[in-house]
């Protein structure tokens, strides 16, 4: 054999031996793998041999579910059945009564002006001027016979709904609003349980010798009534209409800047009054009844801005007075 020969088989012997040790390598290693109890089956794709742990799930791990999860619907629950409530019946407004115009009220109403002694008086007109022995005398001479005083503002709300006023009731009406009326009246009106209506005008409100706003205010806290006398004290008989809106409506505003609000009542100056005038007084705002100085006991709805009165003089016996009342 030549040389050349030798040397060829000696590189093919060799190439098959190293053939031969890598094929025997590569066996090893798939029978120590974990391919070894067959866990590759037909089909398997090269893939699998490569990475074959990446397409396998954990053990005992359920599939995940795809897709959006669905919502789990929770059942209703009823409330338990029971008796039903029933609505309750909606409260009907009780009718407010309407006033009877002709209705016979008898409450008489006394007129008085100064309650003050008569040295104390000044120019006061004499028959005006009563004393506080004498008030205090006839006041408690009706205490003692069974009489009791509203307000004139409580007597027009009672005619105004048709209320029935008990027997032997009364109103005081204190006219012009001199502080007499706190300083002597006042006391002696509280010593018997009695209330009343001053009329005070407007212009002289906190003036010398006039009731002042702390006291009307004092009194009505103590149940009295505060009233329209006018702004100036004139005459509504003998002025224009213009001027007697002007002259009320000015004193409800000056009375309600002292007391907080807007008088019921007025008393016409001077006992000055006509029907055009006490037309006027109607139509002021808040304005329920007017007082005159017509002489009588009894009123009616329809007549109530012309409402009469019982003048007091300083020789009113006080017996006398409680006689005339029950009579009048």
């Amino acid at each position: 054999m030549s040389t050349n020969n030798r040397q060829a088989v000696t590189r093919l012997a060799a190439g098959s031996a190293l053939l031969l040790a890598v094929c025997v390598g590569v066996g090893a290693i798939l029978v120590s793998g974990p391919f070894s109890s067959g866990a590759i089956g037909a089909g398997q794709t090269a893939a699998g041999l490569v990475a074959p742990t990446a397409l396998q799930k954990p053990p005992n791990q359920a599939p995940r579910p795809t897709g959006s999860p669905t919502a789990i619907a929770l059942p209703s629950v009823s409330p338990t059945a029971g008796p039903t409530a029933a609505a309750p019946p909606t409260a009907k407004p009780t009718p407010r009564p309407t006033p009877e115009p002709n209705r016979l009220y008898h409450v008489p109403v006394l007129m008085y002006h100064r309650i003050i002694p008569t040295s104390e008086a000044g120019n006061s007109a004499p028959g005006l001027v009563v004393s506080p022995e004498m008030f205090s005398a006839q006041l408690k001479a009706l205490r003692d016979a069974g009489w009791q005083s509203i307000t004139m503002a409580t007597l027009a709300d009672d005619m105004a709904t048709d209320q029935t006023i008990p027997a032997k009731t009364f109103v005081i009406t204190i006219d012009d609003g001199w502080s007499d009326g706190y300083d002597y009246a006042f006391p002696i009106m509280r010593e018997y349980g009695f209330v009343g209506t001053y009329f005070v005008i407007g212009s002289r409100i906190d003036e010398k010798d006039f009731l002042s706003t702390d006291q009307l205010r004092a009194l009505e806290a103590a149940g009295n009534e505060i009233g329209n006398h006018t702004e100036n004290h004139v005459s509504l008989s003998s002025v224009p209409l213009w001027r007697v809106k002007s002259e009320v409506e000015n004193a409800s505003v000056a009375i309600e800047k002292a007391v907080g609000h807007r008088p019921v009542s007025l008393a016409y100056p001077m006992g000055g009054v006509s029907a055009a005038s006490a037309d006027v007084v109607s139509q002021i705002p808040d304005m329920k009844i007017a007082v005159t100085t017509h002489p009588g006991g009894s009123e009616t709805w329809a007549e109530r801005y012309h409402t009469p009165r019982v003048r007091i003089n300083p020789s009113t016996d006080p017996a006398k007075l409680v006689a005339s009342l029950s009579y009048s």
